[in-house]
């Protein structure tokens, strides 16, 4: 009851935009209590991000276990929060397990997100190697998804690389793929 009590406190003060209050509250709960542990602690990078103590953001978003519901955007928050300390180089490789996602059926392209978000890190870092790597992977593992529209505008009067344009192909066959 008192873990409930605490918890529902702790979250009115992040609906509140209270960070400062937030970041403590869900730090101190994602320890005592287990059953909430990773939505603490997203919660508490969140808080921590917006009052721009990406050190400490970045160790909350990295302490969300690998099955958690919330490791994802644990995982693209932790991009963003490397990245907004100029550690483009960790940034990449906090996006790295979500950028092999498969793409889904329906619903969130995890995958696409994450290669756009290396691919804007590198343009950033003005890396137009890791740029164009990052937007050819996109375009062509996730041929449906809009943002492969973004990647479509950036690589503008480029020829794709032949294994991209191969692997675009085998893509829409799997996504055209049914019963019929």
């Amino acid at each position: 009851m008192l873990g409930t009590v605490r918890y529902l406190r702790a979250l009115s003060a992040v609906r509140a935009g209270d960070d400062a209050r937030a970041a403590v509250e869900m730090a101190s709960l994602a320890e005592d209590y287990p059953a909430l542990k990773d939505r603490c602690l997203t919660h508490a990078g969140m808080a921590l991000e917006d009052l721009g103590k990406f050190d400490a953001a970045a160790k909350m978003f990295s302490a969300v276990s690998e099955d958690s519901k919330l490791y994802v955007d644990a995982r693209l928050a932790l991009g963003r929060v490397l990245r907004k300390k100029k550690d483009y180089d960790g940034a990449m490789a906090a996006l790295a397990p979500l950028a092999n996602r498969p793409a889904p059926l329906f619903g969130r392209n995890v995958g696409a997100e994450a290669l756009m978000a290396v691919a804007d890190i590198a343009a950033e870092k003005k890396d137009k190697v890791h740029e164009r790597e990052a937007l050819w992977r996109l375009w062509s593992l996730y041929p449906l998804s809009p943002l492969t529209k973004q990647a479509d505008r950036r690589l503008k009067g480029i020829k794709p690389p032949v294994e991209a344009q191969v692997a675009r192909a085998e893509q829409l066959i799997e996504l055209h793929r049914n019963k019929q």
